[in-house]
């Protein structure tokens, strides 16, 4: 357990995002499940309130006060080859997945970050590139383990497993996942940029033009393809387009092209 005076303290409570970071009483470095239980117990036990940090990508208001559960050292992914399957522990990242079910020719349904928790996404929804194909990453949990708020670990079960999928960290802490796993040898993918101000002065209008452009591409294309549309910051007039392709080396560029 560290306090403000601890020198692992500030370490410890920033995560990516570090606008507002939070400012706990207590922080809980916890490197597995039952130390995860021991942390509720102590917010249960200190009626103290609980937040939970994984990467720190999201994080919109940090708490003040209270216990920070950090689970980033809590990040061990394991594969089953045989049922395309992995059990993802609290604090990996989608790039602890990728690096654990790549040399099976195998993989989750990821968002387009490796840095990001990959139990916070999918805990979320997490409607990624390979979507179109096969649906909300949350649709594929098999199971979940969760330590609840009287301090006991469980598997979630019945209204509790189908709250937990796309809702988000509001029903306990969760130590653990089963995803399913899908065949994915080789996926094409990247970014094109576009600079809005070559169309000066009607660069929003430009933007309303290549936008419904895009929306029209995206109907028409294979489902084995993605692309989002962003208008990107802090560098207003950037037109950033991500794209991904499940298929083929020689349709790759042809797709890459169309979605532009």
């Amino acid at each position: 357990m560290l306090t403000r005076t601890s020198p692992e303290y500030d370490a410890a409570r920033h995560g990516f995002q570090r606008r507002d970071p939070h400012r706990p009483e207590v922080i809980f470095p916890v490197t597995n499940a039952t130390e995860v239980e021991e942390a509720v117990r102590y917010a249960i036990d200190h009626d103290k309130r609980i937040a939970v940090q994984a990467s720190g990508h999201g994080l919109t208001r940090g708490i003040d006060g209270g216990v920070l559960i950090a689970t980033g050292a809590f990040n061990h992914v394991t594969v089953d080859p045989g049922k395309k399957t992995a059990w993802i522990e609290a604090g990996a990242t989608w790039r602890d997945v990728l690096a654990a079910t790549a040399p099976y020719g195998l993989a989750p349904l990821s968002g387009s970050s490796p840095g990001v928790g990959a139990i916070p996404y999918t805990l979320g929804g997490g409607l990624g590139l390979m979507a179109r194909r096969f649906g909300y990453a949350a649709d594929h949990v098999r199971r979940i383990e969760i330590v609840t708020m009287d301090g006991v670990r469980r598997d979630a079960e019945a209204d509790l497993f189908w709250a937990t999928r796309g809702g988000g960290g509001n029903f306990g802490v969760v130590t653990g996942i089963e995803v399913d796993l899908f065949d994915v040898p080789t996926l094409y993918g990247g970014s094109l940029y576009f600079d809005l101000a070559e169309h000066p002065p009607g660069a929003a209008a430009a933007a309303s033009r290549v936008s419904s452009r895009s929306a029209k591409a995206a109907s028409s294309c294979s489902r084995e393809s993605a692309s989002r549309l962003r208008l990107a910051l802090p560098a207003p007039g950037v037109r950033r387009r991500q794209v991904a392709w499940r298929g083929g080396t020689r349709e790759a560029a042809p797709r890459a092209r169309a979605s532009r």
